[in-house]
């Protein structure tokens, strides 16, 4: 399978034409990366960070007009050390059939280039140490992928 020219959409509200799309990558991604999580929260998680207060982006690839190959989600964040603002990603997917092809990499130079334009100062996002076809996308675009450890507390 060849690259076909690309289409990128940014939904910004549930009303949105394509939001069915965004929702359906989401529910797929969550089930893939085993956070099986039920339709109302997804729903709900995905309604808050589009909410109009939110700095969170959500950005769909499109192989055509048609059918969407992938997913972006991701928030803009304030940072001291920094100095500005930052991204933290929050999800990045391609579907199955589509990795593999340069999708990835293309759907991440657009991230690169759209923070770039919008001042953004860093990006930051986690990802597990075995999953070494996420570390070698991000590495092949300029990312330190050295270990770090994730710390969380759920409230």
């Amino acid at each position: 399978m060849e690259l076909t020219l690309k289409k990128i959409r940014e939904i910004k509200m549930d009303t949105d034409p394509y939001y069915s799309d965004l929702f359906n990558l989401l529910k797929n991604q969550m089930y893939d990366i085993g956070a099986v999580e039920s339709i109302e929260k997804i729903r709900a998680s995905v309604k808050n960070a589009l909410k109009p207060e939110s700095r969170a982006k959500f950005f769909l690839l499109y192989e055509t007009d048609q059918k969407p190959i992938g997913l972006m989600f991701f928030n803009i964040c304030s940072g001291i050390e920094s100095g500005g603002d930052y991204i933290w990603l929050n999800e990045i997917q391609i579907i199955k059939s589509h990795r593999g092809l340069g999708n990835g990499k293309y759907f991440l130079q657009f991230l690169i280039n759209w923070a770039k334009k919008n001042e953004i100062k860093y990006i930051s996002t986690m990802t597990s140490p075995q999953n070494f076809h996420s570390r070698n996308l991000f590495k092949s675009r300029g990312f330190d992928v050295s270990n770090s450890k994730w710390m969380e507390l759920t409230i």
